[in-house]
């Protein structure tokens, strides 16, 4: 393999590399990286762990179209990252994103984004990241049905 063929072949990893980690719509980490990468890189780590889920999204699917709702989920990614104190922000699922930040999060910033709920859980290094996760998670669900009442 000559020079430039190692050349190609690396750019060429860089972009699989991007395409993978990255999700297309939300502009976020994949499910990829959180499962390939963010569970390794926050293993033993002290952060918080935030889970977002967007508020309502089936709905908002049904009666303003599937258009909107790639809109809402773009636009909530992107606010997401401009959260002072994040690290990295994963799209999970269809409307999950999983936020590993600093212990400084700036809440404030999160109550300012509409249309979501969140539970924020602050891991120590000798947690797992989905034991984290799975805290943040069921947080969220009472913050949402706190919400509701």
């Amino acid at each position: 393999m000559n020079i430039f063929e190692k050349i190609i072949e690396k750019i060429y990893l860089h972009i699989d590399n991007n395409l993978v980690y990255y999700d297309s719509v939300s502009t976020c980490k994949s499910r990829y990286y959180y499962d390939h990468v963010a569970k390794k890189k926050y293993h033993s780590k002290n952060c918080c762990v935030v889970f977002v889920d967007i508020n309502n999204m089936k709905k908002m699917n049904d009666t303003k179209g599937h258009a909107y709702g790639t809109a809402m989920i773009k636009c909530i990614g992107e606010a997401l990252q401009k959260v002072r104190g994040v690290f990295d922000v994963c799209r999970i699922g269809g409307d999950e994103f999983v936020i590993f930040a600093n212990n400084n999060i700036n809440l404030k910033s999160l109550k300012g984004i509409s249309h979501i709920a969140y539970g924020c859980y602050y891991k120590s290094p000798d947690e797992s990241v989905e034991h984290a996760v799975d805290k943040a998670d069921s947080l969220m669900y009472i913050r949402k049905n706190q919400m509701k009442n």
